[in-house]
């Protein structure tokens, strides 16, 4: 089992998303927000974990055609 802390990718480790939205099409207007990052809880980090299981492998029979 292999353990790490990883940056998270949906914030890029900033724990903020930037978030706008067309307000007046004519004008080019924005409204600007931020909001916490619901993936990382807002640390901008996350706990990987990867673990590797092995189990037999079972060869299926080939019927033949005939």
């Amino acid at each position: 089992m292999s353990e790490k802390i990883v940056i998270c990718n949906k914030c890029n480790g900033e724990g903020l998303i930037h978030c706008s939205e067309l307000t007046d099409y004519h004008n080019g207007y924005y409204d600007h927000w931020t909001k916490k990052c619901d993936r990382c809880k807002g640390s901008g980090r996350l706990w990987e974990v990867i673990e590797t299981t092995r189990t037999a492998y079972k060869q299926k029979k080939v019927e033949k055609k005939r």
